[in-house]
């Protein structure tokens, strides 16, 4: 994401432009949401761009960019992705339907509130912001007040809404920019995501006919968490499985090279025996994880 052009598109909002600043205000409901919406005066869509503007000015922003990868976070860096991670975009049009649209700020309990999320429009080209809810309930049921006239004086609304400083995903020209991976999960449906893309996976492995008792094998790797990250892993990197799936009969000899706990059949399949240690190695080395270096000739794995 070039995070110039997003800088540049945001300074170029103008407040007094009608439906150019857009609030939401969500709470999850089972597998929908409730999309409350206030109404923004002129000074505040002001006071919101000029916020975030100065927010994005960070440095922080600036930092290397790479490639959304499901099993790490890679350090120094923010991660880029496409809008079908964690059904991103599934998620964005719930938001914006008119079914699940409330106008009626007096039904909102902020106790119930999971994120909020900010959209800047301009031009046809949209810029959306989103956050997870800080309930901040130690506050709410303590004692709120403000200094006024040398006196301190109690703030009898509990209502309050607070925005801080903090981004957990920002979305631009069909890009999303991670800067929380936590969100993923907390705001879209990260879970959802991995298992499908999971299913796709195990569909062309099973397709491939490598693998005995597959069934067992393909249970194991969608009630794994960690292993379902590593199918989407490699799902998502164009032509992995099928290069594996050609390239089989070098399989007895990272086996060997690796003292791996693989057992293969007579007719070269993999004997899947149902340990954690066992799925592990399957996908490293379907994700063809295991090398050589070339200096010193050492054996690793590459846990990404």
């Amino acid at each position: 994401m070039n995070i110039g052009n997003v800088r540049e598109f945001l300074a170029g909002i103008n407040p007094n432009d009608m439906d150019n600043i857009d609030m939401r205000m969500i709470q999850k409901m089972g597998e929908g949401v409730a999309s409350f919406a206030p109404q923004l005066s002129v000074d505040m869509k002001q006071e919101l761009k000029d916020f975030y503007c100065e927010v994005l000015n960070n440095s922080f922003f600036d930092i290397r960019q790479a490639e959304y990868n499901p099993n790490i976070a890679m350090e120094g860096t923010l991660q880029v992705s496409n809008l079908d991670t964690a059904h991103i975009r599934e998620v964005i049009n719930d938001i914006e339907s008119e079914d699940n649209y409330v106008g009626d700020m007096e039904e909102v309990d902020l106790n119930n509130l999971n994120y909020y999320s900010f959209k800047f429009t301009q031009d046809n080209e949209s810029l959306y912001i989103f956050r997870r809810f800080t309930k901040m309930k130690k506050i709410r049921n303590g004692i709120l007040g403000i200094f006024q006239d040398n006196s301190f004086k109690k703030l009898e609304s509990k209502n309050f809404f607070g925005i801080d400083r903090d981004i957990d995903i920002i979305i631009f020209e069909d890009q999303v920019l991670i800067v929380n991976r936590f969100a993923l999960q907390t705001i879209f449906k990260l879970n959802d995501y991995f298992t499908e893309r999971t299913m796709l996976a195990l569909e062309k492995l099973d397709q491939g006919e490598v693998i005995e008792n597959f069934n067992d094998f393909q249970t194991d790797c969608i009630n794994d968490k960690m292993a379902a990250r590593r199918m989407t892993k490699i799902i998502n990197t164009p032509r992995r499985i099928e290069d594996f799936l050609q390239h089989i009969d070098q399989l007895p000899n990272v086996i060997q090279q690796f003292d791996l706990e693989i057992e293969l059949s007579e007719e070269n399949k993999i004997k899947y025996n149902g340990t954690k240690e066992a799925r592990s190695q399957i996908l490293y080395c379907i994700s063809d994880a295991y090398y050589q270096s070339f200096i010193l000739q050492r054996l690793g794995e590459d846990p990404s």
